[in-house]
């Protein structure tokens, strides 16, 4: 299948899947100078987008592919490493779920804040009647007039 209908039917631009063969994860055969992409190459995009969607880099989603590719490995040892991988990135996880519970915690004290300047803003402020002739106007200095 060429690159035009392997992008139609995964909904990913043509930049997309060239940035995806240009790190090393998509491996396409070439024929003709055209890109002609099999049914592994969608296992492995498939499994690119899974890991993408679990919060993994690029970077992470290429060093696993890589070892499946590359590593030849049989099951028992496949499965030790695909663990390995999902329990960092679940450590990972949980760190920033601390950090952004931690963030949201300070956000919320700052929101409190400004609520109770807002309320000291709404505190009405009263002044006998005989002394209004003691305020003016703070840009021309001219009396304060009621009608």
């Amino acid at each position: 299948m060429k690159i035009g209908n392997f992008t139609k039917i995964n909904n990913l631009t043509k930049d997309t899947i060239r940035h995806y063969i240009d790190l090393g994860i998509l491996n396409p055969k070439k024929i003709n100078s055209q890109y002609n992409f099999t049914e592994n190459d969608q296992k492995t995009l498939d499994q690119l987008l899974h890991l993408k969607s679990l919060n993994f880099t690029l970077s992470e989603v290429k060093s696993i592919i890589l070892t499946k590719r590359l590593g030849n490995l049989d099951l028992k040892t496949s499965s030790y490493l695909y663990k390995k991988y999902y329990l960092q990135k679940s450590k990972e996880i949980k760190e920033k779920i601390k950090s952004l519970r931690q963030i949201d915690k300070e956000l919320n004290k700052e929101i409190e804040n400004l609520l109770l300047q807002e309320e000291n803003f709404k505190t009405k402020i009263s002044i006998p009647l005989n002394s209004l002739h003691l305020l003016k106007c703070p840009i021309c200095q001219s009396d304060l007039k009621i009608y």
